[in-house]
């Protein structure tokens, strides 16, 4: 008889429903008064689903460099991407498929979709594409660009800098993936970028398998965004296989990638899907770090005073290079 441990103690819950309705009236706070409240671990159901949350940075090293392949994220990655959706995807299990295939519909197999072989075998291959060569080499256009956002701010102008610095990141994640730069683009690639997250599978499409492509439901809308990005990035990959050229961006990289093992290099969807994916995955993630880092230090006043004066020390006044961030230990 296989021998269970119990699992982390937490707070008790509704019938059918569990913690369900905590959790979506308040998700962070509901968070953060589990982590005072039970410390390292506990545990929470939503329906009959019980989930383990864990607080501790060793607990991400255990789950994500030291056993990866004793766990799966397939299963939640959808629900993670689109939200409000995760909880609905615990709820119902023929959601959580719905949810995961809408996902899949969007970025295709990927790094941020797959685990396991798969994805071992794909990180190793674009691994050269992050190399720290490369990514220095990156980092006369990333001062360029941030210059001209800052330049465009004035004292006593309030700003939606999270908006600000969410085109910067796009601007900046693209000249690296595709070597265009968005300001001198025409198509609204932003835009179609909020259209494939921002209508995520419903309700109705989701449990009651309704998928009607028209330009007024949000599976039709996702379709829709999902083909205009396709036929963009397609006429990119197209472009760059016919020039034959290294141009230095991540596609230049991904269309050279030769499977040492396998002998065989990226199909054009492979490469497709792992844009798509680092696309929708990068520039958000960065500009939300960045916009409560600044949001941080305008709520600590002491440390941004430590900050502003070790980039003086470092620095004094000129353009910061890649050398310099081992110089900026506070920061850090």
């Amino acid at each position: 008889m296989e021998n269970k441990r119990p699992l982390p103690p937490g707070p008790k819950g509704l019938p059918f429903l569990g913690n369900t309705l905590q959790f979506r009236h308040d998700q962070l706070g509901f968070l953060l008064q589990l982590e005072q409240s039970y410390g390292r671990m506990a545990t929470i159901s939503i329906g009959k689903t019980p989930i383990v949350l864990f607080f501790r940075p060793v607990h991400i090293r255990y789950f994500l460099t030291e056993n990866p392949r004793n766990f799966t994220n397939r299963e939640v990655a959808g629900g993670l991407i689109f939200g409000n959706l995760l909880v609905l995807s615990l709820l119902a299990r023929s959601f959580t498929d719905k949810v995961t295939q809408g996902l899949h519909d969007l970025v295709g197999d990927s790094l941020l979709t797959t685990d396991g072989d798969f994805h071992h075998r794909h990180r190793r291959l674009l691994q050269p594409a992050f190399s720290r060569r490369r990514v220095e080499s990156y980092t006369d256009m990333i001062v360029q660009y941030t210059q001209e956002t800052v330049a465009q701010w004035q004292p006593g102008v309030e700003t939606d800098i999270a908006r600000d610095l969410q085109a910067l990141i796009l601007r900046v994640t693209m000249k690296l993936l595709v070597d265009i730069d968005m300001v001198n683009q025409s198509i609204a690639s932003s835009q179609i970028i909020e259209d494939l997250i921002g209508n995520p599978v419903g309700v109705l499409e989701g449990l009651l398998n309704v998928q009607i492509d028209l330009p007024v439901t949000p599976y039709g809308q996702r379709m829709a965004a999902k083909r205009k990005a396709d036929a963009f990035i397609y006429n990119l990959i197209d472009q760059r296989l016919a020039d034959k050229c290294d141009v230095g961006d991540i596609l230049s990289i991904l269309l050279q990638v030769q499977d040492k093992h396998e002998e065989d290099t990226l199909t054009r969807e492979q490469v497709r899907d792992e844009l798509v994916s680092l696309i929708a995955a990068g520039h958000e993630t960065t500009s939300n770090t960045i916009s409560w880092t600044f949001y941080l230090l305008s709520e600590h006043p002491t440390v941004l005073e430590k900050v502003l004066a070790e980039l003086q020390d470092a620095l004094a006044g000129r353009d910061p290079q890649a050398g310099d961030l081992s110089q900026l230990t506070y920061l850090d």
